[in-house]
C-alpha cells in the first residue's frame, strides 16, 4: 500500500477515536461546553479525512462524485475551524460566546468554504492550483486555529499547574506547526517546487508521509492530554472526597439537621420555580408591558415591551433605558426611580410618555415596586398602552368644552334630561325664558314646572322616550305662572340602542306669533279692503256705466233698424257700431263678474265654483272635471270667497303652465274644515317662484288661506304633475275687522 494512504488512513482512525473519546468525556463530565466544541471539531476532522481517503480514490477526473467530494472537503475543513476555536474559548473563560459570535464564526467557515470551492471548481484544469488553492488556506486556518487552542491550554497550565492542559497545548503546537508546513509545502505547487519541503527535513521521497506520521503522533499526544484532563478530574473528585472523609463524623451528626434544611430548601426552591414559571407564564400572556430594571438598564422584559416601543430584544437589551422616556419626564422618572430604590415614598402608579423607535409619542399608564434581582435592588415596572385612551380624553373635553359653550352662550332655552326625563342641566336662555333657576329643577321632572296639567306634553314626553324626535309649536307656563308660545325641539339621546336622554330646545315665538297675528289680520283687512273695493268697482261698472252702454245699444239697434231704408254703407257702418256696443257690453260683465262674484254670495260656493269651471272650460278649449262632497249649505262670505279664488287662480296656473289639457278640481267638507284640491298630470316643476309668479301667484293664495287660519300645501315633481290643496278651518279664530 501507498504510505500516503496508509497514513491518512491511520489518521483517521486515530481521530474517530478521539471523537468518540470527546462525546464520552462531554456525556461523563456533566456537559462541559469545552468537550462539546472540541467534539464537533474533531468529528468535522474525521469527516475531513474520510472525504480525503475517498478523493484518492476517484482521481483527478471532475465527475458528479469528485464535485460532492470537494464540497464536503471544503466544508468540514472550514467547519473545524470555528470549532476549535469556540472549545478553546469555553475552557478558557466561563462566558461563552454569544449566539451571533457562534453563527458569525459558522457563517464565516461556510462563506470561506463556498469561496474556495467555487475558485476550485473554475480552476479545475489546472490540479496543482486547484490543490493549493482547496488545500493550503485550510491547513494555514487550522495551523491558527491549533496555535489559539495552545495557548488558551498553556493559560490553563499557569493557572493550575496541570499537566493534561500543558501537554494537550504542546501536542496542538506542534499540530499547528505541522499544519503549518502543510500549508508551505502545498504553497511551493505554485511555484513548481513539488519537493520543496525534501532537503529541509532531509527525507528524499518520504517527506509526506512522514508529516502524516507526525500527525498521528500529534493526535495521539491530543488524546493523551484528554485522557489525563480525565484523570485529574477523577483526582480532584478523589481528593474531595478524602476530604469529606474527615469531617464525615460532623456531616452524620448534623444530618439530621441538613436533611430538613434541604428539604425546606428543596420546597422552597419548589415553590420559587412554580413562582418564578406562573410569573413568566403570565408575563408573557398578559397585555401589558413588563420588565425589569436596574442601573439603568433592561435586564428582563415580556414580548409587548418590544411591541411598545419599536426595539427588538436585542436592542433593548443594549440601550439605555432613560432614552425610551420623552424628555420631558426624563429628569423626574430618573428621580422617583432613584429614591424608591433607595426606600423613599413614590407613588406607584403615573403616566408619562415615551418616544418609540419610530419617533412616536406614546402614553403610558406605569406601576412599579422595588425587588431583588441577582442579589441586587431593582425595580419590577408594568405599564399599558393607554395613548388612544388619552387621546380619546383630549377630543372628549374639547367637545365637551365646545358644548358647554354652546349651551351656555345659546340665545335658546336648552333643557338637558336623562332618560327618566329629570332635568340635569339648563341652560342662562332657558333659566331667563321660564325663570326658574337650574338649582329648583335639578334632578326633577320638567313638565311639572312648565308643563303642569298640559297633556301634551305627557305625549310629547312619551314619544321623545320611545326614540322619537320632537316638533312642535306649543305654549309652556312660567314660574309666574304667565303663558309663553315656544317652539319646542325634543332631541333624544340614544346610546347603543338605549335611551341615555334627551335634549328639549325651546325658542320663544311670543313676538313672532304676535307679528304673524298682526300679519294675518293686516292681510285679511287688505285683502277685505281689496274685495270691497273690486265691489265698488263692479257695482259702478254694473249699475252706470253698464246702463249706459245698455241704451247706447238699444239705440244703435233702433237707428239700425232705420237705416235699412238709407243706403247700404250706412247701414254697414252702424252694424259694426253695434257689434262693438254688444262686445263691450259682454266684456264689462266678465270684467264686473272677475272683480266681484256676486254670484258667490248668492247662489254659492259650490254653484260658484261648477259656473266658473263651465264658462272657462268653453272659453279656453279646456276640460275641468269638478267634484264636491259634504258642502255646508251657509259658509261665512270670506271662507267662500277666499276658496273661489283660490280656485281661480290654481285652474289658470295649471291651464297656462302645466301643458296638460285636463284638471280636476274637488271640494270636500269635513266636521272641521274644507278642503279644495286642483290636480293635473303636467309637466310639473322643481321652484314655486318659477311657476307661480304672476298674477295673485302662490304668495297671494297663501296669504288668502293664512288670513283665515288654514293652510295651503303645494306639491309638484318634474314630470309628475302638481297638486294644489287649501284646507280652512270652519272655526277659525276670530280675526279684527
Amino acid at each position: 500500500m501507498d504510505p500516503v494512504r496508509f497514513f491518512v488512513y491511520l489518521q483517521l482512525l486515530v481521530t474517530i477515536f478521539l471523537v468518540v473519546l470527546l462525546w464520552c468525556l462531554y456525556a461523563r463530565l456533566r456537559k462541559q461546553e469545552f468537550f462539546r466544541w472540541w467534539a464537533w471539531a474533531w468529528t468535522a476532522s474525521a469527516a475531513y479525512m474520510a472525504t480525503s481517503s475517498i478523493m484518492l480514490r476517484l482521481g483527478r477526473a471532475w465527475t458528479t462524485d469528485k464535485m460532492l467530494a470537494v464540497l464536503a472537503l471544503e466544508v468540514c475543513g472550514f467547519v473545524q475551524v470555528p470549532l476549535l476555536v469556540f472549545g478553546a474559548w469555553s475552557l478558557a473563560t466561563p462566558d461563552m460566546p454569544t449566539p451571533r459570535w457562534r453563527k458569525l464564526g459558522l457563517a464565516l467557515g461556510l462563506t470561506t468554504a463556498a469561496i474556495l470551492y467555487g475558485i476550485v471548481y473554475v480552476l479545475r484544469g489546472e490540479p496543482y492550483l486547484a490543490y493549493v488553492v482547496r488545500s493550503a488556506p485550510r491547513h494555514f486556518a487550522v495551523s491558527a486555529a491549533l496555535f489559539f487552542c495552545a495557548v488558551v491550554f498553556y493559560r490553563q497550565w499557569r493557572k493550575a499547574r496541570s499537566s493534561a492542559a500543558f501537554i494537550s497545548g504542546g501536542f496542538c503546537f506542534l499540530y499547528g506547526v505541522n499544519q503549518a508546513v502543510y500549508g508551505v509545502n502545498i504553497l511551493g505547487l505554485m511555484i513548481g517546487a513539488p519537493d520543496t519541503l525534501r532537503p529541509i527535513l532531509g527525507f528524499s521521497s518520504r517527506a509526506d508521509s512522514v508529516l502524516l506520521a507526525l500527525d498521528v503522533v500529534y493526535i495521539y499526544g491530543i488524546c493523551l492530554g484528554i485522557v489525563l484532563l480525565l484523570i485529574e478530574e477523577h483526582r480532584r473528585a478523589d481528593s474531595a472526597l478524602l476530604e469529606s472523609t474527615g469531617h464525615s463524623r460532623l456531616i452524620a451528626e448534623s444530618n439530621t439537621a441538613l436533611q430538613a434544611e434541604m428539604a425546606d430548601r428543596n420546597r422552597v426552591e419548589q415553590i420559587v420555580r412554580e413562582s418564578e414559571a406562573k410569573f413568566r407564564m403570565m408575563a408573557e400572556t398578559v397585555a401589558c408591558g413588563i420588565w425589569i430594571h436596574q442601573d439603568g438598564r433592561l435586564r428582563y422584559f415580556n414580548p409587548q415591551v418590544e411591541s411598545l416601543t419599536g426595539y427588538s430584544r436585542e436592542e433593548l437589551l443594549s440601550i439605555d433605558m432613560w432614552t425610551l422616556v420623552h424628555p420631558d419626564f426624563r429628569e423626574e422618572m430618573g428621580i422617583r426611580s432613584q429614591a424608591r430604590l433607595r426606600g423613599d415614598a413614590v407613588p406607584s402608579r403615573y403616566m408619562f410618555q415615551i418616544v418609540t423607535r419610530d419617533g412616536e409619542t406614546r402614553w403610558l399608564d406605569f406601576s412599579a415596586t422595588t425587588i431583588q434581582y441577582e442579589g441586587k435592588p431593582a425595580v419590577l415596572a408594568s405599564a399599558f398602552d393607554v395613548t388612544s385612551a388619552k387621546r380619546n380624553e383630549r377630543h372628549i373635553k374639547e367637545r365637551t368644552a365646545n358644548l358647554q359653550a354652546l349651551i351656555n352662550n345659546s340665545p335658546l332655552g336648552i333643557a338637558v334630561m336623562d332618560a327618566n326625563h329629570n332635568v340635569q342641566l339648563c341652560n342662562p336662555a332657558f333659566e331667563r325664558m321660564f325663570q326658574f333657576s337650574q338649582s329648583e329643577m335639578m334632578g326633577k321632572n320638567l313638565d311639572p314646572f312648565i308643563a303642569p296639567g298640559i297633556d301634551e306634553a305627557l305625549e310629547i314626553t312619551r314619544r321623545i322616550q320611545s326614540g322619537q324626535g320632537v316638533h312642535v309649536t306649543t305654549r309652556r307656563y312660567r314660574k309666574d305662572r304667565t303663558l309663553v308660545d315656544v317652539e319646542l325641539h325634543g332631541v333624544p339621546m340614544v346610546l347603543e340602542g338605549r335611551l341615555v336622554g334627551c335634549y328639549g330646545i325651546y325658542q320663544d315665538i311670543s313676538d313672532r306669533k304676535k307679528a304673524e297675528e298682526k300679519l294675518r289680520n293686516l292681510t285679511f283687512r287688505v285683502i277685505r279692503i281689496q274685495e270691497e273695493e273690486r265691489a265698488r268697482i263692479a257695482s259702478e261698472l254694473h249699475d252706470d256705466v253698464s246702463q249706459r252702454l245698455g241704451v247706447l245699444t238699444f239705440q244703435l239697434d233702433q237707428v239700425l233698424q232705420d237705416s235699412l231704408l238709407a243706403g247700404p254703407e250706412f247701414t254697414k257702418t252702424l252694424k259694426s257700431l253695434s257689434t262693438i256696443a254688444h262686445q263691450l257690453c259682454s266684456d264689462i260683465q266678465q270684467l264686473t263678474r272677475h272683480l266681484h262674484p256676486s254670484h258667490v254670495e248668492i247662489a254659492g260656493l259650490v254653484s260658484a265654483i261648477s259656473g266658473f269651471c263651465t264658462e272657462y272650460a268653453r272659453q279656453n278649449g279646456f276640460e275641468i272635471d269638478f267634484a264636491h262632497s259634504r258642502i255646508p249649505d251657509s259658509l261665512p262670505q270670506e271662507m267662500k270667497l277666499c276658496l273661489y279664488r283660490v280656485a281661480q287662480e290654481a285652474i289658470h296656473n295649471a291651464q297656462k303652465h302645466s301643458g296638460c289639457r285636463r284638471v280636476r278640481v274637488e271640494l270636500i267638507g269635513a266636521p272641521e274644515s274644507i278642503r279644495l284640491c286642483v290636480t293635473d298630470a303636467g309637466r310639473g316643476f322643481e321652484s314655486v317662484g318659477a311657476r307661480y309668479g304672476e298674477g295673485l301667484g302662490l304668495v297671494s293664495m297663501t296669504e288668502r288661506v293664512k288670513s283665515l287660519g288654514g293652510q295651503l300645501r303645494v306639491r309638484s315633481q318634474p314630470g309628475n304633475g302638481t297638486v294644489v290643496e287649501a284646507s280652512v278651518p270652519l272655526a277659525r279664530r276670530a280675526v279684527a275687522g
